[in-house]
C-alpha cells in the first residue's frame, strides 16, 4: 500500500484526526488530573474516563491499519506503532498519540495543509458535530469530578461514587431527568444548573448538525479518487481529484505492467 494512503486519510478527514488529537490530550491531561484530584471516586471516574477514550482510540487505530491494508508503511513512516501504544487503557500513555499525530501533520505538504483545512471548513457540519461531541465528554467530567466534590461527605448525599456522578451527569446532560439522583448541596445544585444549560446547548447543536449531515449530500465522504465529487470550480477540491487520479492511474499501470511482465516469462518458458 502506497505511503499516501495516510496522508491522504489526514487530509480530507482532517476534522475526524483533529477530534482524536484532542481526545488523546484529554487522556493526558486526566493522568495529570489524577495527581491532582485528592477525591477517591473523583479519580475513578477520572479513569473510567481514560478507559473510555482509549477504547476509541484503540478502535480508530483499527480502522487506520485495516485501511492501510495492514502496513509497515503506516506502522513505521506514520508511526502506526505509536498510535498502537497510545490507544493502550495506561494514564498518560495517550501522550504517544500526541506525539504521532503532531510528527504526521509535519509530514504533510503546505499545500496539503491548506486543502486540509478548506475541506474542514466546506465540512464545517461534521467538524462541528465532532467538536461538540469532544465538548460534551469534558463536560461530562467535569461536572462529575465537581459534584462528587460537592456531594460527597455531606448527610443524606445521593451521589457518592463514580457511577453515580457518570449517571447523574449524563441525565441531567441529555434533558431527561429521571431524578433518581439529585444533589442535596447549594453548590451541587448550581453545578446541577450550570450542567444542565451546557446539556441544553450541546446536544441541542449536535442534534442539528446531525439532521443537516442526514439531509446534506454527502459526497465528501465517498472515495478519495472519485474525481465526480470535486467537479466544481474549487481548486483545492481539484487538486485532491488530480492527486488521487494521477496515483490511481500509477496503480493501474504497475499492474498491468506485472500481469503483462507474468505472461511475458510464461511464454518465454513456452518457447524454451
Amino acid at each position: 500500500m502506497k505511503q499516501n494512503t495516510e496522508r491522504e486519510f489526514v487530509v480530507v478527514n482532517a476534522g475526524y484526526v483533529v477530534f482524536i488529537f484532542l481526545l488523546s490530550l484529554l487522556s493526558v491531561i486526566n493522568a495529570f488530573l489524577l495527581f491532582v484530584v485528592t477525591l477517591p471516586e473523583a479519580d475513578r471516574l477520572i479513569l473510567i474516563i481514560t478507559w473510555g477514550i482509549s477504547v476509541i482510540l484503540m478502535l480508530d487505530f483499527i480502522y487506520s491499519l485495516i485501511k492501510t491494508g495492514v502496513s509497515l508503511d503506516f506502522l513505521i513512516r506514520w508511526h502506526g506503532w505509536m498510535a498502537f501504544i497510545g490507544s493502550l487503557p495506561i494514564p498518560g500513555i495517550a501522550i504517544f498519540r500526541v506525539l504521532q499525530s503532531i510528527l504526521n501533520v509535519r509530514k504533510l505538504r503546505r499545500s496539503e495543509l491548506s486543502e486540509a483545512s478548506q475541506l474542514a471548513l466546506r465540512q464545517k457540519g461534521r467538524s462541528a458535530f465532532l467538536t461538540t461531541l469532544f465538548l460534551a465528554v469534558v463536560a461530562l467530567e467535569l461536572a462529575g469530578i465537581l459534584v462528587l466534590r460537592a456531594e460527597v461527605g455531606n448527610p443524606g448525599a445521593e451521589i457518592t461514587t463514580a457511577s453515580d456522578a457518570l449517571w447523574w451527569g449524563y441525565v441531567t446532560m441529555s434533558t431527561v431527568g429521571y431524578g433518581d439522583l439529585v444533589p442535596v448541596t447549594n453548590t451541587g445544585r448550581l453545578i446541577g444548573l450550570i450542567t444542565v444549560t451546557a446539556g441544553v446547548v450541546l446536544f441541542s447543536v449536535s442534534t442539528g448538525f446531525l439532521t443537516d449531515w442526514f439531509r446534506r449530500d454527502r459526497g465528501y465522504s465517498r472515495s478519495y479518487a472519485d474525481s465526480s465529487v470535486y467537479a466544481d470550480d474549487d481548486p483545492h477540491h481539484q487538486i485532491l481529484a488530480l492527486r488521487a487520479l494521477m496515483e490511481e492511474q500509477e496503480r493501474t499501470h504497475k499492474a498491468n505492467t506485472a500481469e503483462f511482465r507474468a505472461r511475458l516469462n510464461k511464454l518465454e518458458k513456452l518457447i524454451t
